[in-house]
């Protein structure tokens, strides 16, 4: 521990020095981050706030409530008000006579002595007064500090001597008494003798000097403690460091091998490209030495034969020539086909390289905008290390109870904190670290004779088996349009869970997480996107956002009948649900707080949404009845209008289900229609201003169960999701 001189030497200025006006602390008070400011200088602060009301503490930010007596309820420091006549003290003393602002008389006198109660230095006629004064007006004045025994080194002016000048609070009830005790019985509340008989009576009641000594030793425990904790810090930044240098040496290194990679297969296709060309020009060599041949010995023949087959021989050339021309252009034709596959094949390794370098790329910003974020965080927990280690530092230092009793408290609380606060940073750095070698291996492998996961169907662009990411079944796919992901949601093997899976549009899992009760009346879309970070989600009674970054689950409880369906309002930042049975359209904010709601006409047991610029889409749909598709009004949830293109061209006989409808930002609409009678599916889609364009039927799976629209390259997809597979059908 820094002896009382050590302290007073390395002791910061600015630390007895106010952050607000820049001078030496006037009747300085504490707040419980404990940073202080002179009284004057927090009034303002103050201004038009009431009990209850809170304010930002001007250094560190943090809420600082406000009570009854505003400013005045704020803890007096008198460890920085020791500490500042210390300094004042020590820095006027230079063994010089010097003139300046007598603190009693106002004049302007060389200075003679030093008065703690009036607050600075004396002229020698006020030093005089005070000691003649002693036993009567001014007794509450001494004693006084004669300059001349301090420049003598009579007296030794330090905090242990300044403190035995230091006037100790007096009792209200009692003015005459100082507080001596603490009453234990009444919570802690400080007292005078006269006290204890008369308002706590048989009161338990313990000694300032005790408590500050029970203080002290704690607090020794908690600095050796603290500055444990500081070391490890210390570490983080050198960490942080080392943790960028892996992330830049990391892609160098897969951009190092993403291009040696392309460079060798190039080489491979040049190479095949060169193969196929001297192969044809040899072939066509071939067949054209053939021909000369041939015609050379049937011109012989010619010659030798009389002339009135001279004509048949002719056309026998001349359809031989044919031939070999239609022979040269097959070869030519068969060789084009392998050219255009090793063209095709070269086309596929250039898009590939450019995802992998795009995705690393994306992955690289992403990873050192977490760190960068990180760098304030060290920052401001570094400075609150400081301030907490100097201020306990001169708490020991001083040998003032009323000190060590009123800051010592103020400073475990803070400690606390601040050890919190470096586990939760600890966490994320290591989360970090982490990720580095939990990156996605980036597959960089391609068949030159047929490369893709994609099963090629007729008039389909693509399908995707996602039956490896142990899905029991398929209930929704949205589109991520923040995270350009997939978003699969369904029931997992284990029962009585539901599952969040993000893929990109290949395939490739990108997140994976399973909790949540599923009810009998399982969500239609169990998630929604949200932001660059989150999803929405709901699940039977509960709603909230998942963080992907942090794994973490925000939510609240629902009480009435499940939830079963969830879509995402970005212009309004809500989320929408619908709950089953009473047939409610509840909508929650940001901070899941309740908006309001609207009961659907028709009483509709099931019910898909999607947000259509101003307007909400609502898929009604009543048991064994014709189900339609309603336009609302969002501000208010009134009916607009009905769209029902398709359906109305069937049977009366015949009734069908609404299974799920998308939009996109570009005005799509898509809804997925079930006819019950013979279990036909198709896909009606209209463009802006609900004006439809085309009906899928005939392609459509039988099982479909959820559709969404995605938007990615300035292009719209249509995707469909079944059992363990999603599909992309269409692209405009």
């Amino acid at each position: 521990m820094a002896s009382e001189g050590q302290l007073l030497d390395h002791l910061d200025e600015q630390f007895c020095q106010c952050s607000i006006c820049l001078k030496p602390f006037t009747k300085p008070k504490l707040l419980p981050c404990l940073h202080r400011f002179c009284r004057d200088c927090l009034i303002p602060l103050f201004e038009n706030l009431g009990p209850g009301d809170t304010f930002k503490c001007p250094m560190c930010r943090e809420e600082v409530a406000v009570t009854e007596n505003g400013v005045d309820d704020m803890r007096n420091d008198f460890l920085v008000s020791e500490l500042t006549q210390v300094i004042q003290l020590q820095k006027g003393i230079s063994g010089q006579s010097q003139v300046r602002k007598c603190e009693s008389c106002t004049k302007e006198l060389e200075s003679a002595g030093f008065c703690s109660n009036c607050g600075g230095f004396l002229c020698q006629e006020c030093l005089d007064f005070h000691h003649k004064l002693k036993v009567g007006l001014l007794k509450d004045h001494q004693p006084v500090i004669d300059l001349k025994d301090v420049i003598s080194g009579k007296v030794k002016i330090g905090m242990e001597k300044l403190s035995q000048f230091t006037k100790a609070p007096r009792c209200q009830n009692h003015p005459e008494n100082i507080l001596r005790l603490s009453c234990v019985t009444c919570g802690g509340q400080q007292i005078c003798i006269a006290c204890t008989y008369e308002d706590h009576v048989e009161h338990r009641a313990e000694s300032i000097k005790n408590i500050a000594g029970k203080h002290r030793e704690d607090l020794r425990e908690t600095l050796d403690d603290l500055k444990a904790s500081v070391v490890n810090w210390e570490n983080n930044s050198t960490k942080l460091r080392e943790i960028r240098d892996k992330i830049t040496t990391f892609v160098g290194n897969m951009t190092g091998h993403i291009e040696k990679e392309t460079a060798r297969k190039l080489e491979i296709l040049q190479e095949e490209s060169r193969d196929a060309n001297t192969c044809l020009e040899e072939r066509v060599t071939e067949l054209k030495d053939k021909n000369a041949s041939r015609r050379a010995t049937l011109e012989k023949e010619r010659d030798e034969k009389i002339k009135d087959i001279e004509e048949y021989y002719q056309r026998e050339i001349e359809k031989y020539a044919t031939e070999t021309e239609n022979d040269i252009e097959e070869e030519r034709e068969q060789y084009r086909g392998e050219l255009h596959c090793i063209e095709s094949q070269r086309s596929k390794l250039s898009n590939h390289r450019d995802e992998m370098v795009h995705l690393l790329s994306k992955w690289q910003l992403h990873q050192l905008h977490s760190i960068e974020k990180m760098v304030p965080v060290l920052s401001n927990t570094q400075k609150r290390f400081d301030n907490i280690i100097t201020t306990a530092s001169s708490v020991l230092a001083v040998a003032n109870d009323w000190s060590a009793i009123d800051t010592i408290p103020n400073l475990s609380s803070a400690f606390i904190a601040i050890k919190d606060n470096v586990m939760k940073t600890k966490t994320k750095m290591e989360h970090l670290e982490s990720n580095i070698s939990e990156v996605p291996q980036l597959s960089f492998t391609l068949d030159l004779e047929d490369a893709g996961r994609f099963e090629r169907k007729s008039s389909l662009e693509y399908s995707v088996n996602v039956s490896h990411l142990s899905l029991e079944s398929v209930e929704s796919v949205t589109w991520m349009r923040s995270l350009e992901w997939l978003g699969i949601s369904g029931g997992t093997k284990v029962k009585g869970f539901s599952t969040v899976i993000m893929v990109d549009l290949n395939g490739r899992s990108k997140f994976h997480k399973s909790f949540g009760y599923r009810a009998n009346a399982t969500p239609w879309r169990f998630i929604g996107d949200w932001d660059e970070n989150s999803v929405a989600t709901v699940c039977h009674n509960t709603i909230g956002t998942l963080d992907l970054t942090e794994s973490t689950y925000n939510n609240i409880q629902i009480s009435g009948p499940p939830l079963i369906y969830v879509c995402v309002d970005h212009h309004e930042k809500q989320l929408l649900t619908y709950q089953y049975k009473d047939s409610i359209v509840k909508v929650y904010d940001a901070n899941l707080q309740f908006v309001k709601e609207r009961k659907l006409p028709g009483k509709p047991n099931r019910v898909c949404m999607a947000t259509y610029g101003d307007k909400l889409i609502v898929g009604c749909n009543r048991e064994k009845k014709d189900a339609k598709v309603f336009v609302l009004d969002k501000e208010d949830l009134v009916l607009d209008t009905v769209v029902c293109h398709a359906c109305e061209k069937v049977r009366e006989d015949e009734y069908w289900w609404c299974k799920d409808l998308s939009c996109s930002t570009k005005g799509f609409l898509c809804v997925l229609w079930l006819l019950q009678k013979g279990n036909k599916q198709f896909v009606e889609i209209y463009g802006p201003s609900l004006s439809p364009v085309e009906v899928i039927q005939d392609e459509l799976p039988s099982n479909a169960k959820s559709i969404t629209l995605v938007e990615v390259d300035s292009s719209i997809k249509l995707v469909v999701a079944s059992n363990g597979k999603f599909s992309i059908f269409k692209t405009w």
